[in-house]
C-alpha cells in the first residue's frame, strides 16, 4: 500500500512491535500483547493506531489517520484523540505493551526439583508398516528389533512410581514400533499397575499409539476400558496414505486399516481419542486429507508436519512454507464453517483457546523431557523423549539406577522460552515454551537452537486458533449461547516439582458485543481465587465487559459457593466497549457491566501470581493438549472508569474474591 504522510508505512501480514503482535485474518483486526495475554478485536481505525502509537506522537498519528480515513464521518480529529487516549490507557494498565515480568521469573531451572509425572514407554522396537518416512527407522529406532519384557515393564513402573513424588496422576503412552504387537504384556503391565495405584495412592493414565493393524475386538474392548487416550494413526487420503504407510512388501494400508479405526472411534464413544497423521513435501494440501478424516466420521483430529533430513525427498521445502500456512487458514477457516453447518471438528493444534492454558511455569518450561518426561527402551535405556532414542549422546540412564548422566538432564532442565536468544522478543513464546527440544536438535545440533521452519508454522497456527475463538465468540455473542472455555491461572506447584493439574472450565454467555474479549490465555498475570488453600473452584459466575458470563465449573475440592453476577449492558457492534465496576459487596467481589461503545474493545480480567504453592491440586482430566493444569485465582481485577464517554475504563487492582 502506499505509504502515510511522513513516509510512514503499515504492514497487514503480522505486525510486531515490543512485544504486541498484530494481524489480520477473515475479517478480524486481532491485536495480541504478548506477556499479559490480552486479545484485542478492533476496528480498521484502531489497528492503525495501535501500530503507529510507540514511535509516534499523537499529533502524527492524527494527522495520517485523517489522511487515510478523513472521508469517513465517523472519523474526526476528536474521536482519533479519544482512541489514542484509549490505547495509552491499555498501555498504562498493562493490556498493550506489558513489561515482560516473567523473565525473573524464569528461576534457575538447572536447580529446580523435578519429579518424573510420565514415560514413553517403548513396548516394541517393531512394526508391521514400514513407512519411509518414520523417525524411528520402521519401528527399530536405528537398533536392533525387540519387545520389551514383563520384567522391564514391571521396572519402569515402579521407576516411575518411585520417582513422582507426592504426584498422584502418572501418565503412560504405550508406543513402538507398534505397540499391540506387545499386547499381551500391555495388558499384563496395565493388571499390575492397577495393583500399584492402590498401595502408592496413584492414579495411572493410560495411551495407547497405535498404526491400527492388529485392531481386533479385544483391542478396542481393553483400550476403551483402560485408556485414557487413543491416538490413531492415519495420513489422510488413500493414495496419501498408502504412498509411506505400507507394510513389508509395499501393500497400503488404508484399507485394512480405516475401517477398524471407524468400528473403534463407534464403540469408543465419548473417550478420548485422536486421528494423527502427517504431512510431507507430497501433500502440502494437506487441509484435504484432514477433510477427508472428518468426511469418514472422525471427530478429533491432527496432523503434524514431517522433520526428516532435508535431503529426504519428503522433506518440506521453502518454497512449501506459504503454501502451508495459507493451508492452516483454510482449515480455520472450513472449522469455522462446519461448526455452523452442524458438523464441527477438533484439530488438535487450535485446541489452545478451547481448553485455556497451563500455568507461568509451564508456559516457560515446555513439555518438560528429559525432566518430568522420559523414554524407556525394550531393554530399560532411559531418553528425554522417544526422538533422542538411539541417540547415545542423550542417554540418560536405565531404569534401574535412575537417570545417571545429570549433565544431560540439566541441560534439559535450562531448555525453556528463555534459553534461546532469538525468542526473547518473539510473541509467540509463552505458548510454545521455546519449541520442540528435539526439533531444534534435528534442525540446529543443539535443543536450544531454534527451528525456524517449525516456529513460522507454529506461529500461523496460533493466530488461526485465537481467530478461530474470536469467530466463535462473535458468532454466539448474539445468540446468547454458552462455549466451554477455560482461562488459566499459576501456583508454584511446577516450580517445586509437584502437580499443577487442576482444570477451570468456564463458559462464556455471549450477548451484544463488538468483538472478542481478551485475555482467554494463561499468559497473563495470575491469582487465585477465594480460599488459597483449596485448588479448586465452586460455581462462580463472573460478568465481564460485555455481558460475558465467566463460569466456573465444579471441580476437585471445595471453595466458596458464593455466586457472582451481573447484567451487561447492551454494545453495539463498534470500537471500543467501556466498563463500569460495580462492586457486590455482600460477596467481596466486583462484577463488570458494560458502559459505553466506543472503538479498541478490551477485556478486563487480570490474574495475578499466587505466592503458595498449592498441594495436592490434580485433576484426572485430560491433559494432552495444550491446554494443561490450572491453580484456583486469587484476585480477580476488572475495569473500572465513572465517566461514561470514556473509550478504556482504568483497571483497579487489589479487589479480591474471598
Amino acid at each position: 500500500m502506499p505509504p502515510l504522510p511522513g513516509g510512514i508505512f503499515l504492514c497487514y501480514n503480522g505486525m510486531e512491535n515490543k512485544m504486541v503482535h498484530q494481524y489480520q485474518l477473515n475479517g478480524y483486526n486481532i491485536v495480541l500483547d504478548t506477556c499479559s495475554g490480552s486479545v484485542h478485536v478492533v476496528d480498521e481505525v484502531a489497528y492503525d493506531v495501535i501500530a503507529m502509537y510507540p514511535d509516534h506522537t499523537a499529533d502524527e498519528i492524527v494527522a495520517a489517520m485523517l489522511a487515510k480515513y478523513g472521508s469517513r464521518p465517523d472519523v474526526t480529529e476528536e474521536d482519533l484523540r479519544q482512541c489514542i487516549d484509549d490505547v495509552t490507557s491499555l498501555k498504562e494498565n498493562g493490556k498493550l505493551w506489558s513489561p515482560d515480568v516473567y523473565k525473573d521469573m524464569a528461576f534457575d531451572f538447572k536447580n529446580r526439583n523435578t519429579v518424573v509425572k510420565a514415560l514413553c514407554l517403548h513396548v516394541a522396537h517393531s512394526c508391521n508398516l514400514s513407512c519411509s518416512y518414520c523417525f524411528a527407522s520402521q519401528g527399530r529406532y536405528h537398533g536392533d528389533r525387540a519387545l520389551m519384557s514383563f520384567e522391564v515393564g514391571k521396572r519402569a513402573m515402579d521407576f516411575l512410581i518411585e520417582n513422582s513424588g507426592t504426584r498422584r496422576n502418572l501418565e503412560v503412552d504405550f508406543f513402538g514400533g507398534e505397540p499391540l504387537m506387545n499386547f499381551e504384556m500391555v495388558k499384563k503391565l496395565v493388571a499390575y499397575c492397577r495393583e500399584q495405584e492402590k498401595i502408592h495412592n496413584k492414579n495411572f493414565r493410560f495411551t495407547m499409539t497405535t498404526n491400527g493393524v492388529l485392531i481386533d475386538d479385544d483391542v478396542i474392548d481393553f483400550c476403551n476400558k483402560e485408556c485414557h487416550n487413543v491416538v490413531l494413526s492415519l495420513d489422510g487420503r488413500k493414495e496419501v496414505n498408502d504412498r509411506f504407510r505400507v507394510d513389508c512388501a509395499g501393500n497400503g494400508s488404508y484399507d485394512r486399516i480405516v475401517p477398524k479405526f471407524q468400528e473403534f472411534v463407534k464403540k469408543r464413544g465419548d473417550k478420548n481419542y485422536y486421528m494423527r497423521g502427517t504431512y510431507t513435501h507430497f501433500n502440502t494440501d494437506f487441509t484435504n486429507d484432514i477433510f477427508h478424516m472428518a468426511d469418514l466420521g472422525f471427530t478429533e483430529l491432527s496432523m503434524e508436519p514431517v522433520v526428516c533430513d532435508p535431503s529426504d525427498p519428503s522433506a518440506l521445502t521453502e518454497a512449501d512454507l506459504p503454501i502451508l500456512k495459507e493451508q492452516y487458514e483454510i482449515l480455520a477457516k472450513e472449522m469455522i464453517k462446519r461448526d455452523r453447518e452442524g458438523r464441527g471438528f477438533t484439530f488438535y493444534h487450535y485446541m489452545i483457546d478451547l481448553t485455556g492454558g497451563p500455568c507461568i511455569y509451564k508456559r516457560i518450561s515446555g513439555c518438560g523431557s528429559g525432566t518430568e518426561y522420559m523414554a524407556v527402551t525394550p531393554w530399560g535405556d532411559l531418553y528425554p523423549c522417544h526422538q533422542f532414542v538411539g541417540d547415545p549422546k542423550y542417554l540418560l540412564g536405565d531404569i534401574w539406577k535412575g537417570v545417571t548422566n545429570t549433565a544431560v538432564r540439566d541441560e534439559f532442565k535450562h531448555c525453556n522460552a528463555y534459553a534461546r536468544k532469538e525468542c526473547q522478543d518473539c510473541w509467540a513464546k509463552l505458548y510454545c515454551s521455546g519449541g520442540c527440544a528435539a526439533n531444534s536438535y534435528h534442525a540446529t545440533g543443539s535443543i536450544t537452537g531454534v527451528y525456524e521452519y517449525g516456529c513460522e508454522l507454529f506461529k500461523k497456527r496460533m493466530e488461526c486458533a485465537i481467530m478461530i475463538k474470536v469467530a466463535e465468540n462473535q458468532e454466539l455473542a448474539a445468540k446468547g449461547i454458552e462455549v466451554p472455555i477455560e482461562l488459566g491461572s499459576t501456583c508454584n506447584a511446577c516450580a517445586d516439582g509437584e502437580a499443577c493439574e487442576v482444570v477451570f472450565a468456564f463458559r462464556i454467555h455471549a450477548r451484544h458485543f463488538g468483538g472478542f474479549a481478551a485475555d482467554q490465555s494463561a499468559a497473563c498475570e495470575f491469582a487465585a481465587l477465594g480460599d488459597t488453600s483449596d485448588n479448586a473452584a465452586g460455581d462462580v459466575n463472573v460478568e465481564l465487559a460485555a455481558g460475558i458470563v465467566v463460569e466456573e465449573e465444579e471441580a476437585a475440592g471445595t471453595l466458596h459457593e458464593d455466586v457472582v453476577d451481573a447484567h451487561g449492558n447492551e454494545v453495539l457492534a463498534d470500537r471500543v466497549v467501556t466498563a463500569e465496576l460495580e462492586g457486590e459487596h455482600e460477596l467481596g467481589a466486583h462484577a463488570v457491566r458494560a458502559g459505553d461503545e466506543n472503538r479498541v474493545l478490551v477485556f478486563l480480567a487480570d490474574f495475578e501470581e499466587r505466592a503458595e504453592a498449592a498441594d495436592g491440586a490434580e485433576d484426572a482430566r485430560d491433559h494432552r493438549a495444550l491446554g494443561k493444569g490450572l491453580d484456583a485465582f486469587n484476585e480477580f481485577v476488572a475495569g473500572i472508569d465513572g465517566n461514561a464517554g470514556s473509550r478504556v475504563g482504568k483497571l483497579a487492582h487489589g479487589k479480591y474474591l474471598e
